[in-house]
């Protein structure tokens, strides 16, 4: 296998400054550029180690949650992190496996470490199922393009809604028919999905679907201020008061959710990085990234979800949130040269490592986040480590 050059790595500086930090160490912002690498280095190899050090088939897990697992470790291979060539593999052996429909085609939802099966098919678990394939194809890994190419059939085949240019959000197990609901999460994940699907195949159809779930996304978010609709009839109408009897339900609360206005910022950018184009969907991509920072941050973290005036209603700060902002200011700040975004990004560090992932369903973000301030904007995180991180211009300064 041939391993990834990467100049200028978060753990790399770390090796070259002859430090070896400490798996608690502090992420507060600092001054000094290569005392912040070392930080980042500390933060990364622990989240690494220890939030996504998970045995997916003694523990049972969520096929996304495994799916992400072999996405972060597979970035972690090609920046040089110690055992993830191994937990990559394993991850991708488990959707191979015990995740795998075997009998209808596809994943499902998830397995519990005895023989119960969630066998609801979705399209958050196939979309994550896609990234996972597609960094892990970037990375070389054994087996992972066989895999990507079998779930972009099915995510192509089952999910994809030609009519709409939208994803369909669920199936049941055998594929009998859609779901009525729509969701919007699902497809802020799938075009995450597709564009690493692109980056790895080079097959434009991802690239162009990518667009038009974008499109279709800022014409929603442009109409309400800027503030997302996250649920939609089977046509597609937003449903403004979709549980609005229920707002802090977990998988689909009433309302708006700032920390995905502050991902579709991320994917805006990545499109526009994917066409090498800065334009109208940059603009965008400020708009959505202003309106959920004036919406959603307290002092302290992101709100959760805030109503259609912006007013807080679930006012607990997922660390989700808060490394979807921290991303996405710091490739705004590569993207536009302005130096603010990045300064932000600064500020939101937390000086406490431990909230940075309260499980493995968060992992990935806060991976992302660590690895956004040297990583140059591409249309996926496989893609831009492949270009080779860098420590350069305004998001170097932490």
């Amino acid at each position: 296998m041939t391993r990834v050059a990467v100049r200028g790595s978060v753990l790399d500086v770390a090796d070259h400054a002859g430090v070896s930090p400490s798996a608690d160490a502090q992420l507060e912002p600092v001054s000094d550029p290569g005392r912040a690498a070392v930080r980042r280095a500390a933060r990364l190899r622990a989240l690494l180690d220890g939030c996504a050090a998970v045995d997916v088939e003694r523990i049972g897990v969520r096929t996304d949650v495994a799916a992400r697992l072999a996405h972060v470790h597979s970035l972690g291979h090609l920046v040089g992190a110690e055992n993830s060539a191994e937990r990559a593999d394993a991850a991708l052996a488990s959707l191979r496996t015990m995740l795998a429909d075997p009998d209808h085609g596809g994943w499902f939802a998830g397995r519990g470490p005895g023989d119960g099966v969630d066998g609801a098919k979705d399209a958050g678990t196939h979309t994550a199922v896609v990234l996972a394939a597609a960094t892990a194809a970037l990375a070389d890994r054994p087996g992972a393009r066989v895999m990507l190419d079998e779930a972009l059939v099915v995510l192509g085949q089952r999910f994809w809604d030609p009519e709409a240019s939208m994803l369909r959000t669920e199936w049941d197990r055998a594929w009998n028919a859609p779901g009525p609901y729509r969701g919007l999460a699902a497809n802020m994940y799938g075009v995450e999905a597709m564009l690493a699907a692109y980056e790895a195949t080079a097959d434009l159809q991802w690239l162009e679907s990518s667009g038009a779930v974008v499109d279709r996304v800022v014409g929603w978010a442009s109409a309400n201020r800027w503030r997302l609709p996250e649920h939609f009839t089977p046509d597609w109408i937003p449903d403004r008061d979709y549980n609005v009897h229920d707002p802090r339900d977990a998988e689909r609360p009433y309302g708006s959710v700032p920390g995905h206005g502050f991902v579709w910022a991320r994917l805006l950018l990545s499109l526009e990085a994917a066409h090498g184009s800065t334009g109208r969907r940059t603009d965008a991509a400020i708009s959505l990234f202003e309106r959920a920072l004036a919406d959603a941050w307290t002092g302290d973290g992101f709100v959760a979800t805030v109503d259609w005036q912006g007013n807080a209603l679930d006012t607990r700060t997922p660390v989700a949130a808060r490394c979807a902002a921290i991303t996405t200011a710091y490739q705004l700040a590569r993207v536009t040269g302005d130096e603010r975004y990045a300064r932000r990004a600064e500020d939101w560090w937390p000086a406490d490592p431990d909230p940075w992932c309260s499980g493995p369903q968060d992992v990935h973000v806060a991976v992302q986040a660590l690895l956004a301030p040297d990583l140059p904007v591409g249309a996926s995180f496989g893609g831009a480590v492949r270009q080779g991180l860098r420590a350069t211009g305004p998001t170097a300064t932490r």
